[in-house]
């Protein structure tokens, strides 16, 4: 039997990456560190939302990569 956990209490831009979650699209992706998901501490968690929603909406958009 495997045990399972369930990381249910983070929002979104505290536990994403700073890397797509594919390598050919713009799918936001998320930290791979199992602690640190269960902390909220992704690559955006110490800037704030403010900065991950800029990141992510200028994202391989014309004129920003």
């Amino acid at each position: 039997m495997k045990n399972f956990d369930f990381i249910l209490l983070q929002e979104k831009w505290k536990i994403a990456s700073d890397r797509p979650g594919s390598g050919n699209t713009k799918n936001i992706g998320s930290i791979k560190n199992i602690q640190k998901l269960k902390e909220g501490e992704g690559s955006f968690s110490k800037v704030g939302e403010n900065v991950f929603d800029d990141y992510w909406t200028n994202f391989l958009t014309k004129g920003h990569g």
